[in-house]
């Protein structure tokens, strides 16, 4: 009966200390970038070396002033699995300075370190935007939640330089103009 009894309590203590799966880490690749002006461009997000990755919905946020997304692919982690995905951006079309992506592996996991989802941005104007990962769930095997750390990027866009050139003969003539 005691031996019963302490079975039922190791049983009791391993499923108790069983808690949340482990943390995977989310970021965008590169984390710094700098384009021009209506620069078309790709930002991925990437999981790192996590195993036993199973589905991901994500939100990533940035200034709607500063960028427009075109596009968002699914990245070469699920989609080079040789497993059937499923992937949708699921506000696509919205202008709010948001998208939210959604995906899985059906019927399996997969390993990172890499790419879940690449997103495609057009710079509309010269400024600073963060991108940054308001929601993140990533699910493991089981469907347990992997509580990922996410960090955030910046995209830089700078006014193009103006090609055509100067006549310094013009400049010169008219600073000599003004003096006289």
């Amino acid at each position: 009966m005691r031996s019963v009894r302490l079975t039922l309590l190791l049983l009791a203590a391993a499923l108790a200390s069983a808690g949340p799966a482990p943390a995977a880490e989310l970021s965008f690749d590169p984390d710094s970038t700098l384009v021009i002006k209506n620069d078309v461009f790709l930002v991925s997000v990437v999981v790192d070396a996590q195993d036993s990755i199973m589905g991901y919905d994500v939100t990533v946020s940035f200034d709607k002033g500063i960028l427009v997304p075109l596009d968002v692919f699914e990245g070469d982690l699920p989609a080079g699995s040789g497993h059937s995905t499923f992937f949708r951006w699921l506000n696509e079309g919205d202008d709010d300075g948001t998208l939210r992506v959604n995906g899985s592996i059906l019927g399996a996991t997969i390993d990172g370190p890499g790419a879940l989802f690449t997103i495609e941005f057009r710079a509309l104007c010269a400024g600073v935007s963060a991108l940054c990962m308001p929601h993140a769930d990533l699910r493991d095997g089981l469907n347990r939640k992997l509580f990922p750390a996410v960090s955030c990027a910046e995209v830089t866009v700078t006014e193009p330089i103006a090609t055509q050139e100067s006549s310094w003969g013009a400049i010169k003539t008219a600073a000599s103009d003004a003096v006289d």
